[in-house]
């Protein structure tokens, strides 16, 4: 069960996973190209400001009335042509083990990496270490900084727990000044302004949220053809931002049954959803989902009403189309994917 909301640090947002792709940026000229750039920009400094202030987003802050959605148990159209059955593939990315004691380490392999989906995975890393504990001017980053705004409540020991061990991770960052941390996190946020940080499901996120929607369907289904666990984590809530105003409850059902399919699938393909994963500390101390499994957070954060039987075929499809139709049928993955968030 979700603790309840805190009166906590109220900070600005932002993701791991967050909050991905500038395929084309480059290409863009003009005042295309600066929209464009403008909305990385837009997504980047919410990814970046998430990390100082995940707490706002706790589990228990769920709407009064939730949508009664009925959901339909095909969950969406048949694809065309059907997917391969699922291989569970997890696909190669740097040796950065987030589970160890070294997230610097971790860091440091992910950022070396050419692909931006591993940099946007070590700037997630950099986000949860640095801002949320760094001190005000020279003071040296510290566990109290983070924890200072959590009620004395002892409901809360298991969040401030997280919290330590999430600093236990990240000490090896703290040797250098404040001066050239925050030096360093402005060059990493320039990075995914020039979008080598930026997955395209984040992209996807900010087409939706300024009504964008053939972008954001088209940079959602490249996220969801790529096959990588940490666009698919990513990806979670953009089936409810591409709904229309007047969707219908099976609809709305719909997406929110995809919604919380697709980080469940990412977990399938190779996320580390761990119990001592970097993603179960992050969930316990910055949104107060400690309890369960990382899949039990994920459901009674995206989905609480949706029964697991309901989940299994969509997780299962999921993973065909990304996973089973594997890299040398990816023409048939880009097909399922657009299919997947066609309207």
């Amino acid at each position: 069960r979700a603790l309840p909301p805190s009166r906590s640090v109220r900070a600005s947002k932002s993701l791991m996973q967050v909050p991905a792709a500038i395929a084309g940026a480059a290409a863009a000229l003009g005042r295309r190209r600066r929209r464009r750039i403008a909305s990385i920009g837009i997504a980047v400094t919410a990814a970046v400001l998430m990390a100082a202030g995940w707490h706002s987003l706790t589990g228990s802050a769920k709407p009064d009335a939730p949508v009664q959605a009925t959901v339909p148990a095909s969950a969406v159209a048949v694809l065309d042509p059907a997917p391969a059955a699922a291989s569970n593939q997890i696909y190669p990315t740097p040796s950065a083990d987030e589970r160890s004691g070294n997230l610097q380490a971790a860091f440091a392999a992910l950022w070396q990496s050419e692909r931006r989906v591993d940099k946007a995975r070590a700037l997630s890393i950099w986000n949860a270490c640095v801002p949320v504990f760094l001190g005000a001017g020279t003071q040296a980053p510290s566990l109290q900084r983070a924890i200072a705004g959590l009620p004395s409540d002892p409901r809360y020991d298991t969040q401030r727990s997280a919290y330590a061990d999430l600093f236990g991770r990240c000490k090896q960052f703290y040797g250098d000044s404040n001066a050239d941390l925050s030096a360093r996190t402005s060059q990493l946020h320039r990075s995914g302004l020039n979008g080598d940080a930026v997955t395209s499901a984040r992209l996807a996120a900010d087409a939706a949220a300024r009504g964008d929607m053939v972008s954001a369907r088209s940079l959602a289904a490249q996220s969801l053809a790529s096959g990588e666990p940490y666009e698919l984590f990513e990806l979670a809530g953009t089936a409810s931002r591409l709904l229309a105003a007047d969707a219908t409850p099976q609809q709305r059902g719909t997406a929110m049954l995809q919604d919380l399919a697709l980080p469940l699938a990412a977990c399938e393909l190779g996320l580390d959803c761990q119990l001592n994963s970097l993603l179960a500390v992050r969930l316990c101390a910055f949104e107060a989902l400690c309890e369960g499994t990382v899949q039990d957070r994920l459901r009674g954060k995206y989905a609480p009403d949706i029964a697991p039987a309901n989940l299994a075929p969509e997780v299962a499809r999921l993973v065909a189309i990304v996973g089973g139709a594997g890299r040398a049928e990816r023409g048939s993955a880009q097909r399922a994917s657009q299919a997947y968030f066609s309207p």
